[in-house]
Parts: C-alpha cells; sequence; structure tokens
C-alpha cells in the first residue's frame, strides 16, 4: 500500500492505531496514549498513575518528543507522587512537543494546578525552568476564546515579585513576552487578554527595577531606542543620562512606546518635566498615562493613581487654572 493511503487508513475516520505500522505507532500520541485514553470515569488514582507511567516510559522511547493525550485524569488526581509530578513538569521541559500542544487533552488544568501549588507552597523557583513550555502550552486554551493558563502563569510571576523573588518574576515575564504567546496571543485585543498583557509588561517593568536590569528590546537603528536607553539608564539610576536621552528624542516617545516602559520611569519623566515648567510634555504624558490608567484597570497602584491626580492639579496650577487644581 502507497504511503499516503495508510496515511488515510490510520486516521480516526478510518481504523484508528490499529492499522499503523510500527514505525507510525512510535510517534503516534493516539497509539502512545491509549492506556490514558482507555481509562474510565471510576478509574482509581493507582490506576491513572499506572497508565500515566506506561504511557511517559513509551514517549520515553520515542524518536522524537510526542504530546500524551487524556490527561485529565491526571490533573484530578488527589495527590500527585514524585514521580509523577517529574513526569508532569517534564510534559513543558524536555517532553514538550516541537509543535502545538493539543487542546482539551488536559494541558490546561495541569497549567492551572502547577500554578496554584506553587503559589500555595510559596516554591517560586520550581516551575521557572519550565516557564517557557508552560507560556506555549496556555497559547493551546480548551476554550478557544479565554485564556485561564495564560492568566494563572501571570497571577504567578505578579505573585513570586510581591514575595520578593524579582529573578523569577522577571524569568516568568520575560518567556511571555520572548516566546510564541506573545505574537499569537498577547497582542490580541479580545476578552482578558489586554489585561494579561498589561500585567506581564508591568510585572516584566517592577522586576527588572528590583534587580537593576532592563532590556532593550529594539536595536540601534530604531527610532526609538533613544528611550528605551533612557528607560534603561533610569532604572540604573543614571538619572542625568537618562533625562538627557530622552529631551534630545522626546518625539520618540509614542503612545505605544510608553506602554513597554516601566511606569516608575512614566511617572519620573512626567514630575521632572513639570517641575522644570515643560508644559506641554507634562500634559501630553498626563493624557498618556491617563488614557492608559482607564484603558486597563489595575495598570497603576492606587498610590500611582493618586500621584497621577497631583501631578494634573499641578499642571492645571502652573496654567492658572486654579479652580481646576482645587478641583483635583
Amino acid at each position: 500500500m502507497r504511503k499516503v493511503f495508510h496515511k488515510v487508513a490510520t486516521d480516526i475516520e478510518h481504523f484508528g492505531h490499529i492499522a499503523m505500522t510500527p514505525e507510525q505507532a512510535k510517534t503516534s500520541p493516539h497509539h502512545l496514549s491509549r492506556e490514558l485514553l482507555a481509562l474510565g470515569k471510576d478509574a482509581t488514582p493507582a490506576q491513572v498513575e499506572a497508565a500515566f507511567n506506561s504511557v511517559m516510559s513509551k514517549i520515553a522511547q520515542a524518536p522524537r518528543p510526542v504530546a500524551p493525550l487524556g490527561l485529565q485524569k491526571v490533573a484530578e488526581l488527589p495527590e500527585w507522587k514524585d514521580q509523577t509530578r517529574k513526569q508532569v513538569l517534564s510534559l513543558f521541559g524536555d517532553n514538550q512537543p516541537i509543535g502545538d500542544y493539543p487542546t482539551r487533552q488536559g494541558y490546561e488544568p495541569l497549567i492551572l494546578r502547577l500554578s496554584k501549588s506553587a503559589e500555595e507552597q510559596k516554591k517560586w523557583g520550581e516551575l521557572e525552568p519550565y516557564s517557557a513550555g508552560l507560556w506555549k502550552a496556555a497559547i493551546f486554551t480548551d476554550d478557544g476564546r479565554r485564556y485561564p493558563g495564560a492568566s494563572a502563569l501571570a497571577n504567578l510571576a505578579e505573585k513570586a515579585l510581591a514575595a520578593d523573588s524579582p529573578s523569577i518574576a522577571v524569568s516568568f515575564s520575560r518567556a511571555a513576552a520572548k516566546g510564541p504567546i506573545q505574537k499569537s496571543v498577547l497582542t490580541r485585543p479580545e476578552y482578558e487578554i489586554p489585561r494579561i498583557a498589561e500585567k506581564i509588561r508591568g510585572v516584566a517593568g517592577k522586576a527588572a527595577l528590583a534587580i537593576g536590569a532592563v532590556e532593550i528590546p529594539v536595536d540601534e537603528t530604531d527610532p526609538a531606542y533613544p528611550i528605551y536607553k533612557s528607560n534603561a539608564e533610569f532604572v540604573l539610576g543614571n538619572l542625568d543620562t537618562s533625562w538627557d536621552l530622552y529631551e534630545k528624542n522626546t518625539e520618540a516617545l509614542s503612545s505605544d512606546v510608553l506602554r513597554k516602559l516601566s511606569v516608575e520611569y512614566a511617572f519620573w519623566l512626567l514630575e521632572r518635566n513639570t517641575l522644570m515648567a515643560e508644559t506641554k510634555r507634562a500634559e501630553n504624558l498626563v493624557k498618556e498615562l491617563t488614557i492608559w490608567s482607564r484603558q486597563v484597570a489595575g495598570t497603576f497602584t492606587p498610590k500611582q493613581e493618586a500621584r497621577l491626580k497631583i501631578a494634573y492639579a499641578d499642571l492645571a496650577f502652573l496654567k492658572g487654572a486654579l479652580p481646576t487644581s482645587r478641583d483635583w
């Protein structure tokens, strides 16, 4: 039989894995996962673990990474043994698929469980080596519209930062920003995606400030490079250099660029422009920061929101609009 016909014969509409050649079976997710897929509704934890161990043992022998199917019951196990946990984590590490993760096969529940466990146990570093795989798997949401896995990972990064683990927060936020989820998901204006993206950017900026490091995402030929460089110098505490770069390139500070910088840097620019009576620049910054705050609720802390209102009042005072200044 020709290969093309053999391939058709083995799809789920025809004979499935029973028609596969030994070579095809080695990399077939359905064939390698048959113990998990055969589990009944009343399968005991011991049966689930045995099936999972069997599947993972076969996948370890495959010539290329294969994403197992039928992991829902693994995610639902009351408790994970150390070996089970190690194998689950490997699905987002050494055993992550080269292509897409399968949807509705238990990967999203695994992400949610791992994230919740890390938060509850405050083991922020445990998932760091698997952050790229976790973010990649979060792309393939079971819902098709909402992204609970991505939301859980963004929350995890935020909690790690709040728990004084900024390096972990940086790793998680960078894995999202530099991974495939950035282009395929986080740039879309749908459902809760903008809020997730905003949280990741916010964590990245705050974590970079905490560890004294920040990346410049464009090369030196980009018109916005001096602004990113100014932001980096601000993070490192070189305020005079930061201000000089900004003053020479104010036209490069677009709305899009501003939202990719640290929030503290934006407020510093606003307050310094106001102090130096650069009212036009300050007004533009107040406008952009206010729009940003209203479009993505929760971007600024209550203290930052208060600083924004004070800056608005200061500007109104400088312009002689005393009633407006008093109202704010």
